[in-house]
């Protein structure tokens, strides 16, 4: 009899395992199922926010852009101001930085790369960074096909005799070193400005520029463009046979790279 009672125990304990074991069991798997929905509703915050993180960074490139152009309209609005105020007439290259609808672009882009397949020539935007190696310093200069001549912005120009040639000395405008730079002098020339019947005496230099791959030596006048944007005027006697320009685009080559330039920047 107490064989008996003992095995009913036993089994009454067994069971009671069974069921605590089961309980438990149940509790875990309800727990793992929780713990993993949370995982996954996690997994989606982080997918979301990936995304905000992604339309974030388009929009600010986005701005980016649109902050560049309109620096880019404030900088030829300002050269525009500086023309009137110095009752010159605008060039044409100077118009075609203000914005142009779909159609003119269309029709600029069209022109330029007819050119480009006709002619194989390189192209250079209405803007482009000149190195010139006499200075070892890059200048932003306007490609003006108006202008016949290239013209760069000196200051102090000063002729003088070495050794039984011409030579002449200049200055850079608003530069507080006041460094004095000497080349020789090819010829002097006479220009008359638009709307003046005064002709002014302007030294003509041979300097090389380099833009890109491309290097030249081209003759400029010398004369104070202080007051324009630009130092540096690159007109027809450069561009015959070398380049063709499109307007609707700005700094198309590259910076030239020079152990010097590398120290500037």
């Amino acid at each position: 009899m107490l064989k008996v009672i003992g095995f009913i125990g036993l089994i009454v304990c067994l069971s009671a395992c069974a069921l605590q074991t089961g309980e438990h069991n149940r509790v875990v798997r309800q727990e793992l199922g929780a713990q993993s929905e949370l995982i996954l509703k996690q997994q989606e915050t982080i997918e979301q926010q990936q995304q905000q993180l992604k339309r974030l960074g388009e929009s600010q490139q986005q701005l980016s852009l649109m902050l560049t152009g309109v620096s880019e309209q404030l900088d030829s609005l300002h050269e525009i101001t500086v023309y009137q105020a110095a009752g010159v007439p605008l060039p044409s290259e100077v118009l075609a930085d203000l914005p142009m609808s779909e159609q003119q672009e269309s029709d600029a882009e069209g022109e330029s790369l007819n050119g480009v397949a006709s002619a194989d020539k390189l192209v250079l935007g209405r803007n482009e960074w000149v190195w010139v190696d006499l200075l070892s310093k890059h200048f932003k200069a306007r490609i003006d096909t108006g202008s016949s001549s290239s013209t760069f912005s000196a200051d102090n120009v000063q002729p003088f005799e070495r050794n039984g040639e011409r030579w002449v000395s200049f200055t850079l405008p608003q530069d507080e070193s006041n460094t004095k730079f000497e080349t020789r002098l090819v010829r002097f020339t006479k220009i008359r400005q638009v709307g003046s019947d005064e002709l002014e005496r302007r030294a003509v230099v041979k300097l090389v520029i380099r833009m890109g791959d491309l290097v030249e030596e081209t003759e400029f006048t010398l004369t104070n463009r202080e007051k324009m944007l630009y130092p540096i005027t690159l007109g027809r006697s450069f561009l015959r046979d070398i380049v063709v320009v499109d307007v609707a685009r700005k700094f198309t080559q590259p910076r030239f790279q020079s152990a010097s330039s590398t120290e500037q920047e």
